[in-house]
């Protein structure tokens, strides 16, 4: 937001460049903005110049995800939430053999901490071999799926960390001659437009991102009228999430019906 400019809004999507992404924090420093919503990508290249903003007071509301220990406001969907719909909805569409693919983001390490609690609860194993972690640019090749197809216990279920990287899990199981969902169902995080224009459907834990955008705004005003000392606290929102059941998790010789 820019008071500078009859309160202005400026949105930049700096499509995951490390280096764009900085250049637009080093703008904030310089181009009289009174604060941001900030989606970060928590790439060590750009963690400084965020820890500068926030130590001046620069009113910043993150989204999803922050720089752990560092007292932020932040506004997420409910992750933990999100592993443990992704877990009783695969385990009641009859998964014996579960696996996950995640990254190393707070967020996602949420969503996988869900899914071993809700896959705990209910007395289904996880090993260590079938928890994947994928690097912070994602498994754009599908290597991970890779891995859990080469597992002596083939999984028959797995759970991706967001929509991208289980429609490239879908594209794998395929090539690999494998009919997803009779022989392995597959679920991701988001609900992208791209979910229900896979083929099957991409059964997905919807994020409502209207809402987490729109809160994050009203955070941000909250933030920018607190005097400089008040400033330096944390308060974390947490936005409900719900799952859209589609047919890549539909059980054998059944359809589901996509909605929320």
């Amino acid at each position: 937001i820019n008071g500078g400019q009859e309160g202005s809004l400026t949105f930049v999507d700096y499509h995951e460049d490390a280096e764009f992404e900085q250049e637009c924090l080093e703008r904030l420093k310089v181009d009289e903005f009174d604060g941001a919503v900030y989606f970060p990508s928590l790439n060590p290249r750009t963690i400084k110049t965020v820890l500068e903003l926030v130590t001046t007071g620069f009113p910043i509301v993150f989204i999803d995800r922050a720089i752990e220990g560092v007292p932020c406001w932040l506004v997420s969907s409910d992750n933990v939430a999100m592993g443990k719909l992704a877990a009783k909805h695969l385990i009641e569409a009859g998964v014996k053999h579960p696996a996950c693919v995640v990254a190393t983001f707070s967020n996602t390490m949420e969503r996988l901490q869900g899914f071993r609690v809700e896959l705990n609860n209910r007395n289904i194993a996880l090993p260590e071999e079938r928890v994947l972690i994928a690097p912070p640019e994602g498994d754009r090749e599908g290597e991970l799926t890779r891995k859990l197809l080469g597992l002596k216990k083939r999984p028959d279920g797995i759970f991706y960390y967001n929509d991208y990287q289980a429609l490239i899990g879908l594209k794998i199981l395929q090539e690999h001659g494998l009919k997803v969902p009779d022989e392995v169902k597959i679920l991701g995080c988001d609900d992208i437009e791209a979910a229900h224009l896979a083929n099957p459907a991409l059964t997905s834990v919807h994020q409502n991102f209207m809402k987490v955008g729109s809160r994050a705004l009203e955070m941000l005003m909250e933030l920018i009228r607190l005097p400089l000392g008040e400033r330096f606290q944390s308060r974390h929102e947490i936005i409900g999430v719900d799952l859209v059941a589609r047919e890549s998790t539909a059980r054998k010789g059944k359809q589901s019906r996509a909605g929320k």
